[in-house]
């Protein structure tokens, strides 16, 4: 990492306490989304969804928390497959998360030298996989859904930023 990355995050930790990052369908739907080059090398949308998360990993601290959430599908089944690929290296990335949180008493220490792991997965890829094609919650496009849908992602984000305070369980 560079000193410029470096002070990248040190700036979102400085301005924002939390950030959604919600990945979409469009990584795997647009031009040559196949193969991208990343530092010389071809990657795979796939690839990409876990150096982000690595990434995202490293920036979040006690501060600053970091809310992912999976993409939903193209309504006409195109690149379905890749979709869930994308979508299982996120969920495997905070199961192994979690995991490592159980091992270690749950402090969730992270990538950083004793910095603390503040993320949360919102699996919203998952739910929403059966609306998504034959009795679509559709929006205006093939790509996009309707405000039900998006009020879904909405209330299982609340739900998980809401999980773990004592007064709201």
């Amino acid at each position: 990492r560079s000193d410029e990355d470096n002070l990248d995050l040190n700036s979102l930790r400085k301005d924002y306490d939390l950030i959604i990052v919600a990945l979409g369908v469009w990584e795997v739907t647009t031009p040559n989304y196949q193969t991208c080059l990343v530092q010389g090398k071809n990657s795979t949308p796939s690839d990409r969804v876990g150096w982000t998360l690595e990434t995202l990993k490293n920036a979040s601290s006690p501060e600053l928390q970091i809310v992912f959430r999976t993409s939903g599908f193209d309504s006409r089944h195109f690149e379905t497959d890749r979709v869930l690929d994308m979508n299982s290296v996120a969920v495997n990335f905070f199961h192994n998360l979690t995991s490592a949180r159980n091992d270690d008493g749950g402090g969730g220490v992270g990538a950083t030298s004793g910095s603390v792991v503040n993320m949360t997965l919102v699996d919203w890829g998952s739910v929403i996989y059966n609306r998504s094609f034959k009795n679509r919650l559709a929006g205006d496009i093939p790509l996009h859904y309707s405000l039900e849908a998006r009020l879904l992602f909405i209330q299982q984000l609340m739900h998980e930023l809401f999980k773990d305070i004592p007064e709201y369980v």
